[in-house]
Formats: C-alpha cells, sequence, structure tokens
C-alpha cells in the first residue's frame, strides 16, 4: 500500500483507527524516524 511505501502520511484519525484494529498504540506503528528493519530486530543485527 501507499503508507508500507511512504507515499501517503495518515492523518490522526486513520492513523488511530489502524493502531486500534492492530491493539498497538499509535507510536509503535508511525514515527517521525525510520524504524530498525524488523529482521534486524528479529535477528539482534546492528544497521550501521
Amino acid at each position: 500500500g501507499h503508507i508500507e511505501r511512504g507515499r501517503y502520511n495518515p492523518g490522526l484519525d486513520p492513523a488511530l483507527r489502524i493502531a486500534g484494529y492492530f491493539a498497538l498504540p499509535v507510536e509503535a506503528l508511525f514515527s517521525l524516524e525510520p524504524f530498525r528493519p524488523l529482521t534486524d530486530e528479529i535477528y539482534g543485527r546492528k544497521t550501521s
């Protein structure tokens, strides 16, 4: 989707709905800073 490709930044209402659907806080899904790749989190790799 557009969110995953960085082509769309959802407003507060869609962001809250997405977070609610996954039962997660908004900050777990959206950030102004890039998240570390999930594979790094799972396998403990460090990015430079």
